[in-house]
């Protein structure tokens, strides 16, 4: 490469490197008309979610758009009220959503699951097995549960506690809901 290549090479790439950091330090400063980093930036953001979210393995971890039922731990419990941390396996879900304030009103039902004993769900588990293949139509009927369901208050809630909320409204992007219904699990005990 002779000497005058080499130095017009060297000037069109300080040229470049310029102006791309001129760019840089302008570009917030132009009205927004002008600018074009944030518009760039937001389609990038939105063909690299949509490149996770169609993949196999981002696909599992999308949140879906319908969001009525949430399962976490309570952190806090207030008269009326208490926190739900929900860690969110979506990396592209707002993080302010891991902890939310779910309100319980008049009709919200609270109930404490306890296990059956294995004895009693076997059986009950048979008995659904026999009904469902002796059957010669649909069934409506729901297969047992493998808990009981205890009707309780606000006041058995307490923190460290594994809760389901379930609402009548879609609460995927909401901070503050009202629950319809709250299974109140058992605490696992640490070893």
């Amino acid at each position: 490469m002779t000497t005058t290549r080499f130095v017009s090479f060297l000037a069109v790439l300080v040229a470049l490197i310029v102006g791309a950091a001129a760019m840089l330090f302008v570009d917030p400063y132009l009205p927004a008309n002008l600018s074009h980093t944030k518009k760039g930036y937001d389609s990038g953001f939105a063909a690299a979610k949509n490149l996770v979210y169609t993949s196999t393995v981002g696909a599992m971890y999308r949140m879906p758009d319908d969001v009525r039922t949430l399962s976490g731990t309570v952190t806090a419990v207030g008269s009326d009220q208490f926190t739900l941390h929900t860690p969110s396996q979506d990396p592209f879900i707002d993080p302010a959503l891991n902890d939310r304030t779910v309100h319980i009103d008049s009709s919200t039902m609270l109930f404490k699951m306890e296990p059956k004993d294995p004895k009693v769900y076997q059986k009950e588990m048979s008995d659904y097995g026999a009904l469902v293949r002796t059957a010669t139509t649909t069934l409506s009927v729901q297969p047992p549960t493998p808990f009981t369901k205890t009707a309780v208050s606000l006041s058995s809630l307490s923190k460290n506690q594994p809760v389901t909320v379930t609402t009548a409204e879609n609460v995927r992007d909401a901070n503050e809901f009202t629950a319809t219904e709250v299974d109140i699990q058992q605490q696992i005990a640490k070893p």
